[in-house]
This record gives C-alpha cells, structure tokens and sequence, in this order.
C-alpha cells in the first residue's frame, strides 16, 4: 500500500520540477538568445520577428528613479532602429525558464561592457506553435 502512495508522489515532484517539453525549452530559449543579440547588433528585422504584437518593455525605477517606464513595440523598435537603445555585445546567460502550457517566463543575465541586464521575459506560443515576447521586465545596472 505504501508504495502505491509513494510511485504518485515521485511522479508528481519529478512533474513539478521539469519545466515543459524541452522541444519548448529549446525555442523559447532560442527566441529570448534572438532578441538579445538582435538587440545588440541593433537589427530590428530581427528584434520584430520575436516580438508579439502586443510586446511591452517594462523598465522600474530605472537608475533610481521614482517611475515605472513602458514602451510599446512601435516605440521599442523605432528607438533600435535610432540606434538609441542596443548596441552593445552582451553575454546571454539564461538563469530559469518556466513554461506552463502556452506560457512562458525566462530569467536571463545579459552582461555586456558598461550595463548588466536581469530581465523577466514573458512569451506566448501563437496558434502556429511560435514562441514570441510578449513583456520584457529588465532590471538594469550600470557596470
């Protein structure tokens, strides 16, 4: 009888720490690694591939300030295209991805020569199966 109890619990805890198929794993890490260096080599083509529709930038407190700033995608795009925002080579280092379903949620580290981000960047899966960022959450720091 114990065992019949103990087999659901070990299914179960190995449930809770897999994150998602790992096919998901894969793009999703896949497209966050995109944006990033499309970022860096300021290519919007590239940056508005992974981008959903509906993509915010949400920035708090940037270098001590006292406000939350968001950017929409048109802005977020028309400033990479200005080459105001990216342009630095960063290293992409992921720290976490969570997937549940068609949601997704990744950590990751971008360490490049003056700025160190700790972004949150939710994505979506679409009805084609394509992953895209929906929100990205940086924390940013001056080096």
């Amino acid at each position: 009888m114990k065992i019949l109890i103990v087999i659901p619990m070990i299914f179960y805890s190995l449930m809770a720490m897999y994150p998602g198929d790992s096919t998901d794993v894969k793009a999703v890490e896949k497209v966050v690694t995109s944006f990033a260096n499309g970022a860096d080599n300021q290519d919007v083509t590239a940056v508005d591939a992974v981008l959903h529709p509906d993509f915010r930038s949400v920035v708090n407190r940037l270098f001590g300030a006292e406000t939350v700033s968001l950017m929409d995608k048109p802005t977020y795009l028309k400033l990479l295209e200005e080459k105001k925002i990216g342009g630095d080579k960063r290293r992409v280092q992921i720290i976490s991805t969570d997937i549940v379903k068609n949601n997704a949620i990744v950590k990751v580290k971008l360490v490049g020569k003056k700025l160190v981000f700790t972004s949150y960047i939710s994505l979506v899966k679409d009805t084609e199966e394509n992953w895209q960022i929906i929100q990205d959450m940086p924390d940013i720091e001056k080096l």
